[in-house]
């Protein structure tokens, strides 16, 4: 009987949890962009107390775990990955309300796997090159997203170089805009829209042709020997 309730109560609380992160994906998609321009100053900080966490306590960073790191005294060490030079990680000792904060004030409103830190080299071109989008934008602002293009930096996204990546509180402002625009506060569904195989939270319910839950990625991918899993909302199989 006790073990019955103590399954009911974890299978009631994944399915609260679920819901928590398709309500939670809705809201940060309409409040967002406001307080993505206005927090992007902090990311390197952000992104380094996150990182330290998520790899000092084993939390589960799909984006980041799957990279290959190598632990050192004062730094972990990412190998080259996606055609990047690697990068690395300063170590330093994070608390929990740390992370916390760090986490829901900052870092899960920016989008860590945007090639050039905060906006998007493809998306940039598909505006001014290939002019498949957005081609009523002003000429001002097309003219920004060619310079931005002409002048970007090494590329690579935060995951892949970490600290490596040298931030200012100074960011192109029409290339970050549009991107975030369509990738609202993207490091949220990062963390929350991907499990790993043995999570208790991970479960499955289909109707006809939906489906609700978690579902193992169709290519069967696996990070460090587990199956992944990805939520589904209204899934249609």
């Amino acid at each position: 009987m006790c073990s019955y309730l103590k399954n009911l109560c974890n299978k009631v609380i994944s399915i609260v949890s679920w819901a928590a992160v398709v309500t939670w994906t809705i809201v940060r998609k309409a409040v967002g962009i406001p307080i993505v321009m206005a927090v992007l100053p902090f990311r390197g900080y952000a992104r380094n107390v996150v990182y330290n966490y998520v790899l000092a306590n084993g939390v589960y960073l799909q984006r980041l775990v799957a990279r290959p790191i190598i632990e050192e005294d004062s730094q972990y060490i990412i190998q080259p990955f996606h055609d990047t030079q690697g990068g690395y990680i300063k170590k330093r000792k994070i608390s929990w309300i740390e992370y916390k904060l760090a986490y829901y004030c900052l870092w899960q409103w920016f989008d860590d796997d945007s090639w050039f830190d905060t906006w998007s080299q493809n998306y940039n071109e598909t505006i001014v090159v290939e002019k498949s989008r957005m081609q009523w934008l002003p000429q001002f602002i097309k003219n920004d997203l060619r310079r931005d293009l002409d002048l970007a930096p090494e590329g690579g996204n935060t995951f892949d170089i970490g600290d490596k990546r040298t931030t200012t509180w100074k960011y192109p402002f029409w290339s970050t805009f549009l991107w975030t625009v369509r990738n609202t506060a993207y490091n949220s569904k990062y963390m929350t829209w991907e499990k790993t195989e043995g999570d208790p939270g991970i479960w499955l319910t289909e109707f006809k042709n939906w489906s609700f839950g978690w579902k193992a990625r169709e290519k069967g991918q696996y990070i460090n020997g587990k199956l992944n899993y990805d939520l589904v909302a209204f899934g249609w199989k």
